[in-house]
């Protein structure tokens, strides 16, 4: 046991005082402009999920509300204002504290201070502290303890009921470290500081992945050896804004904190800014949490819990011990959260966030989240929320889901100890039985609440969900929101609960990754009063519904199961019904059951459907009751088709470049290192993309950004392209290209395709693949028409890859749209869509976009907003904006698929990337390379392709010497090619060869034939 010796541990400040500079104010001026990226970790659709098809794209959704705020209704956020900020991302990802309660009853606070609009050297911790029942609230706007070397993202504990503090530091980069900070004494307000090691390598030599860097992003706690010697305990990571491994190590200080060594003891890798540390005030016990990547390389939010324990104060560390261990085949992940503890009784907590994560169907949750609770005494994982809510017009947060920003308490009233967990909640739901719960920023982003959750179990079951705040401003305008959100709790507390929150006056962070605007505003100390655990049944459905792409042939039957979790403390009875809406009675399910509460919370139900012996969707929804009333429902879509087929990548490449391509009208599929991947540069410019059909925005069909939340919704009815084949795939077969091809259909058949995708393997061929189409009437009515149909292709481009500003741009005689990177050496990287229609008609135009207002409120497109800039854009435009884009080229608008008549419009959409040695010449070289290659190949002899001066192979106009030297240079120099096939073919043989530029010299100088078409 810790022995507390008051004497000592005053004589061991005065030492700290006196006894060295190392902690004396040092005064660097910071020369950082702006943010430096490591500030602001990127949560960027480009970090993939290696063990998936996918990778989660940006959080978000896009019809914008249609309530408006009202004059009356609205809560204000209940505390005190202690001091505001204009910098209201606190943290990346998980939250720490930042708020602490020392035992003579003072609560201490830190943040991150900036006036809203400066630049990012103008950073600083400030500190205020409170002293519970006299209303006082310290140093009002907060002291300045940082020392001028411009301070971010801060942790806080105390030595003593003095505060003690830790952020990271530094005027640039490669300059950032960790430091520390202690008061005094409790509520002196006069801080001394000491930096923490500056080694880029752990003491053991370790980094991991690409990254060398300095450790920053602390978690600090205080300790004691239990004979008056001051321990200090902090974690920090190497600075990393990818999805690569980052080292975490571990800083021990000692004595007047003024020893931490030489450097960090090496603790394990990790992907996510996950970890926090707690210390046992009963034991010698310390132990370190955080979420583990499973796989090198991947998203971060693909992650196990672990932990790292030490019984003997930091000097010695036990195993990494796994705390969920998910089997390959679970769907579910930790993600980006933990917050820990040790209890009264030491036994040690953590409260992690997770989500769902489906490998086998390439799905990842975007808003919808679990937070669970796990202690070493139960060993066991108990449910405290299932935030399964979807608000389907609100951009989910970076770094976020429903629940975030955790923080789990013990709170000491008399006799009794409760163990809470503190959370920021999203509670917007566009269910339509629920749209008083719509809360969303008319910036789209959502407004939070901070909630409580109580436990009078140690953690084993959890009461409901309690809302400490209640400023709901649904289509707030920026300056006017209630986002409560960055929540954080003190460790131990008594009577009353101790939490520091942020005011954000516009939902969405001003600082990086949201783009919303700087406000300054409120930081905010609430105190609520411990409260006891009600009694509470919640049950939920995991998957929320059995969806697309469950099928079965005709009379076959399909098999599935769902999860129903019980996240409340008393067992659930439940009963159901089901509703058809296609067909009747089949479904088979349960008819009724229980979900018991604590560790063992969940019930698996097997669900079949069929035999049906007609093909078609069927759906149905089953609604679960139970006791409370309350009730949910799972809705089901079951595919009943002889020929079914599930979209199927396959990889084709040129010499220079790789893509995944599908039968169903998709390309690159976000899949690392084959989104349009060039082998030299490394670079993906083009990173998803599909055909889009439809004649109104009702009945507009695709594939792009599926997968990462852009689901059809009732506000969103847009529907998939379907596959009708296998994709098949020939490399060998010709020696001039490779090949992949199959079938696919529109969202309800009416139209039918054939896509035949080429790469070229000839190295003078190698900057581009090609898409052939042939459009057809469909299956479902194959002897009807559709009009007024428009046909357009969409790509999400980022040069370079990731979600960084592009410049958008056009080429009208090219029939081209593209981007290209805003700094250099990416101004001179070029990626983009060229058009033709085999008919030798005019390609309609195309456009760029913004995708923070087209792709990432729903995490893809949303179909009126789609619909309305087809059909308005004339030509080809593209937007002012500087920003991450997204670009569409229109095929045809207005077009006739005439089933009786065997209608087929053929086009061609060509995928085409320069690397950045280059300019916009050499790119538009590429572009008419990819033409030629076309015409020559593909749609030889077409109308397209018809329209040249066969034997004009310089294209001048013209027939010279000069055109037989470029055919000559072309064959046997590796020269450029003829713009257009035929331009080449003087002889109208069919091709380019020698024989035509003898052709062109015997017409020139022998009085030969003229050239002439094939």
């Amino acid at each position: 046991m810790k022995k507390f010796t008051m004497l000592a541990l005053s004589i061991a400040y005065v030492i700290l005082l006196f006894s060295v500079s190392a902690f004396a104010a040092k005064a660097t001026s910071a020369i950082e402009a702006g943010i430096d990226p490591r500030d602001v970790v990127a949560e960027s659709s480009k970090h993939p999920l290696t063990d998936v098809q996918l990778e989660q794209l940006n959080r978000n959704v896009s019809k914008p509300s249609g309530s408006s705020q009202a004059a009356l209704g609205f809560l204000a956020s209940p505390g005190i204002n202690i001091g505001n900020t204009g910098y209201d991302i606190q943290h990346n990802s998980r939250m720490g504290r930042q708020i602490v309660q020392g035992p003579n009853g003072r609560v201490h606070m830190i943040w991150t201070h900036k006036l809203a609009g400066v630049a990012a050297t103008e950073r600083e911790i400030r500190y205020g502290s409170y002293v519970p029942n006299t209303g006082l609230f310290d140093l009002p706007g907060g002291l300045v303890i940082s020392d001028g070397r411009e301070g971010h993202m801060c942790s806080l504990d105390h030595f003593n009921s003095s505060a003690l503090a830790a952020w990271r530091y530094g005027a640039a980069f490669a300059a950032y470290r960790t430091t520390t900070a202690l008061d005094f004494a409790s509520g002196a307000a006069s801080f001394s500081i000491i930096d923490a090691p500056s080694a880029a390598v752990s003491c053991e030599g370790t980094f991991s992945g690409a990254v060398s860097e300095p450790y920053i992003w602390p978690m600090i706690v205080g300790d004691n050896d239990g004979g008056g010697t001051p321990i200090v305990h902090v974690v920090a990571m190497e600075g990393n804004t990818g999805s690569d491994y980052s080292a975490m190590v571990y800083f021990r200080g000692t004595g007047a904190f003024t020893n931490y060594g030489t450097c960090g003891k090496f603790i394990d890798s990790t992907t996510a800014i996950s970890y926090t540390v707690a210390q046992d005030p009963n034991s010698n016990k310390v132990a370190i949490a955080y979420t583990k990547a499973r796989t090198a390389a991947t998203s971060r939010e693909n992650n196990d819990v672990a932990y790292r324990m030490s019984n003997d104060l930091g000097v010695t560390w036990g195993p990494i011990v796994n705390v969920t261990n998910y089997a390959s085949s679970a769907k579910e992940r930790a993600s980006q959260e933990t917050s820990t503890l040790f209890d009264a009784d030491g036994c040690y907590h953590i409260l992690y966030v997770a989500a769902f994560y489906d490998s086998a169907a390439s799905q990842l949750a975007d808003q919808e989240a679990k937070l669970y609770h796990w202690d070493d005494c139960n060993n066991c994982r108990s449910l405290v929320l299932d935030a399964n809510n979807v608000h389907a017009n609100c951009t989910m947060k970076a770094f976020e889901h429903n629940v975030a920003r955790v923080s789990i308490t013990e709170c000491t009233v008399g006799a009794t100890k409760t163990i809470y967990a503190i959370y920021t909640r999203y509670v917007g739901d566009t269910n339509p039985s629920t749209p008083a719960l719509t809360d969303c920023s008319n910036g789209q982003f959502p407004n939070g609440e901070i909630f409580a959750s109580a436990s009078s179990t140690g953690g084993e079951t959890w009461g409901p969900p309690v809302n400490l705040t209640n400023s709901r401003t649904d289509n707030c305008a920026s300056g006017t929101c209630d986002d409560d959100n960055f929540s954080s709790s003190a460790m131990y507390s008594t009577d009353s609960l101790r939490i520091q929150y942020i005011n954000d006056k516009d939902a969405g962070s001003g600082v990086g990754n949201d783009g919303t605007a700087e406000t300054y505003s409120p930081v905010m100390f609430l105190s609520h009063p411990c409260f006891a655990m009600d009694t509470y049944r919640s049950v939920t459905s995991t998957p929320a519904g059995i969806l697309y792409p469950f099928h079965a042939t005709t009379a076959q039957v399909a098999n599935t199961s769902i999860t129903l979790t019980n996240a409340g403390n008393t067992t659930a009875n439940w009963t159901r019904t089901i509703a058809y809406n296609v067909g009747s009675n089949w479904l088979t399910v349960p008819a009724s059951g229980a979900v018991t509460a604590g560790c063992t919370n969940s019930q698996v139900l097997a669900i079949s459907a069929g035999p049906l012996a007609t093909e078609g969707l069927y759906t149905a929804t089953i609604t679960f009751s139970y006791e409370g009333p309350s009730t949910f429902q799972v809705p089901v879509e079951f595919y009943v088709f002889d020929s079914f087929f599930l979209p199927q990548d396959q990889a084709i490449h040129t010499a220079l470049v790789r893509m995944n391509v599908n039968q169903a009208g998709r390309n690159s599929h976000q899949e690392v290192g084959r989104m349009f991947y060039n082998f030299v540069d490394q670079q993906e410019p083009i990173y998803d993309g599909s055909l889009v059909l439809g004649n109104s925005a009702t009945s507009l069909s695709w594939l792009i950004f599926e997968g990462g939340g852009n689901v059809p919704t009732v506000s969103n009815p847009f529907g998939p392209l379907y596959a009708k084949s296998n994709t098949a795939i020939d490399s060998t077969g010709n020696p001039l290209f490779s090949f992949a091809s199959g079938k696919g259909a529109n969202r309800d058949s009416t139209l039918g395709f054939d896509v035949t995708w080429y790469a070229p393997k000839h190295s003078d061929s190698s900057t581009f693949i090609i898409a052939s189409y042939s459009l057809y009437k469909g299956t479902k009515n194959p002897a009807g028409s559709v009009t007024g149909l428009t046909v357009a292709y969409a790509a999400d481009i980022d040069v370079p890859d990731d979600s960084s500003d592009n410049v958008g741009g056009f080429d009208t005689a090219r029939e081209t749209i593209y981007q290209r990177g805003r700094y250099a050496p990416d101004d001179l990287r070029f990626a983009g869509l060229r058009g033709v229609l085999k008919d030798g008609g005019n390609v309609t135009g195309g456009f760029a976009w913004e995708n923070d207002v087209t792709v990432y409120p729903l995490g893809g497109y949303e179909n009126d907003s789609l619909w309305n800039k087809l059909q308005a854009t004339v030509g080809f435009a593209t937007t002012d904006s500087l920003e991450d884009l997204n670009s569409v080229l229109t095929l045809a608008r207005n077009a006739t698929i005439n089933g009786a008549a065997n209608d087929t419009l053929h086009f061609a959409v060509m995928f085409v990337g320069t690397n950045g040695v280059q300019n916009l010449t050499n790119f538009q070289t590429q572009l008419d390379k990819a033409r030629a290659w076309l015409c020559l190949h593909v749609y030889n002899g077409s109308d397209a392709c018809a329209n040249c001066l066969c034997g004009d192979a310089n294209n001048s106009g013209g027939f010279s010497i000069s055109d037989a030297v470029f055919i000559i240079a072309h064959i046997f120099g590796g020269g450029p090619a003829p713009a257009q096939p035929c331009l080449g073919d003087a002889n109208g043989s069919g091709g380019i060869s020698i024989s035509d530029a003898v052709y062109l010299i015997a017409h020139i100088f022998g009085g030969g034939p003229a050239p002439f078409c094939p």
